[in-house]
């Protein structure tokens, strides 16, 4: 989380200078890269079996270019035009849809705990994209006359 948090930042600032896919590569690349020795410490402490199809891998490869090229561009895009401040409150909405699309997709069981969680988060979104009302100051009315 603190590291989406510090690249929603520099995604404002470098979209002023490049393009978001521009930005989304970079991003993919740099993620992909740091990631590599993560998945080699899981592999040894755990003891996770990789698979050797090939068929698997073209899945997860397409899987990532759709998941975090695709939606990364259109997400650094969104980032560069709302601001990080308005986008990281719609970060939060992400996992509900997961969970509802877990539910009409696959089939798994929604508990009730999730819906209340789902709920807050979207009362949370729509409170904190609710326009602020100014209240109305009167005049100052001068009683030294």
């Amino acid at each position: 989380m603190l590291c989406l948090s510090i690249s929603l930042l520099f995604i404002r600032g470098l979209a002023k200078t490049m393009p978001s896919f521009v930005i989304t590569i970079y991003a993919t690349v740099l993620g992909s890269v740091l990631m590599i020795p993560a998945a080699g410490v899981e592999k040894i402490v755990s003891g996770t079996l990789v698979s050797h199809s090939l068929f698997m891998w073209i899945l997860l490869i397409c899987a990532g270019v759709l998941a975090q090229g695709v939606a990364g561009f259109w997400w650094n895009g969104g980032v560069a035009k709302v601001g990080a401040g308005t986008a990281s409150m719609f970060m939060n909405i992400q996992p509900f849809v997961a969970i509802l699309a877990s539910h009409f997709i696959l089939g798994n069981h929604i508990m009730l705990t999730q819906i209340i969680g789902g709920m807050l988060v979207l009362l949370g979104v729509f409170i904190a994209n609710m326009p602020t009302v100014k209240p109305i100051m009167s005049p100052r009315v001068n009683k030294s006359a």
